[in-house]
């Protein structure tokens, strides 16, 4: 039918040839400075139908919700909230009033859909609230969410034996001071190992006698920290015949709190030189250097056991987790009488 250009003023003219039909209607190209010139389409370019040519009555703000993060929220991340302004053909422009605890608040213009983001340097619980606006009606809405405090690591340990043999294998495992640091946590291990870079188990082998050092680094979101370990190692005797080459932890791999749960070590192979040596940690209840231990948990979660096995060889290890339950996640059943009647 035609098109028309702007000038620099922004103003243009068009005459239709003849009516527009039902299923038709004139396409504004581009907008740049104006809200709302294409229905529900902010500052921009577009193809869409322009509403200065179709007549549509002012719609105002009638709900809007927030969309919070999820996941686990930490403190000085940026966490994004979501605003939707409902219906979708509510009238632009839309003013959004954010208030979040112990923040500045954020005015913004936009759409049915805006998003900003906060900041918090502190845990604890936060309340977010939006206020939408436009001409023509306003809502309101507000969430809560819990933010973590990122806690770096203060130390970290390097546990494993100080001496050992040309020629075989042995565990070494990384023990971060607090416990309670924020994962995910990196472990970068030097010299490489032989197995396990990047984790916390690692393990290492040396053809050659002397006194070596392993150093390890640990590092989360919040900090880094690292430290070293020294083994002596020596010629393999000839006494040891048969150095111990694996170790694996049999038990329950679910319990409850307060009930006490038993794990027994079986190495390999099973005629493994004695004596044998078992560190098990955290330390148990009962058991300690010894193949069979008991531990309970006062606390609910997954709760993780580990085991250094060592003789004249070397030393292996193994892990293993357990997820203790509350009493009050214990599901109950109650079985009733079934009482049939003879329908003859």
């Amino acid at each position: 039918m035609g098109r028309a250009q702007a000038d620099v003023n922004g103003d243009w003219n068009f005459t239709l040839p003849r009516a527009l039909t039902e299923d038709e209607g004139l396409r504004t190209i581009s907008t740049i400075r104006n809200y709302g010139v294409i229905k529900y389409y902010e500052i921009g370019g577009s193809s869409k139908l322009s509403a200065l040519f179709m007549e549509q009555p002012p719609t105002g703000v009638s709900e809007v919700a927030i969309t919070p993060p999820t996941g686990d929220l930490w403190t000085g991340d940026d966490l994004y909230f979501v605003a939707n302004v409902s219906p979708v053909e509510t009238t632009l422009p839309i003013t959004y009033t954010w208030t979040a605890t112990g923040l500045p608040d954020q005015v913004v213009r936009g759409g049915v859909e805006k998003a900003v983001s906060f900041n918090w340097e502190t845990p604890g619980t936060k309340t977010v609230q939006v206020t939408a606006v436009n001409a023509y009606g306003s809502a309101n809405s507000s969430v809560e969410v819990t933010v973590q405090l990122w806690q770096a690591p203060t130390a970290v340990t390097v546990s494993g034996p100080t001496t050992g043999y040309t020629g075989t294998n042995y565990a070494f495992t990384a023990e971060v001071t607090p416990d309670t640091a924020t994962t995910p946590i990196t472990y970068t291990w030097a010299p490489a190992p032989m197995s396990g870079q990047g984790t916390a188990s690692v393990a290492y082998q040396w053809m050659v006698t002397g006194t070596y050092a392993i150093t390890v680094t640990a590092e989360n979101a919040a900090g880094v920290v690292s430290g070293t370990h020294s083994i002596e190692i020596d010629p393999l005797p000839d006494t040891c015949l048969s150095p111990v080459t694996g170790v694996s932890i049999s038990g329950a791999a679910t319990g409850y709190v307060g009930t006490r749960y038993d794990f027994t070590a079986a190495v390999m192979p099973s005629d493994a030189t004695e004596p044998l040596n078992y560190t098990w940690s955290p330390a148990p209840d009962s058991g300690q250097g010894t193949a069979s231990v008991s531990y309970q948990w006062n606390l609910a979660g997954t709760h993780t056991i580990s085991l250094t096995a060592t003789n004249c060889g070397g030393s292996v290890f193994d892990a293993h987790t357990i997820q203790i339950q509350s009493e009050g996640e214990i599901d109950t059943y109650i079985y009733l009488p079934l009482v049939l009647r003879n329908a003859g």
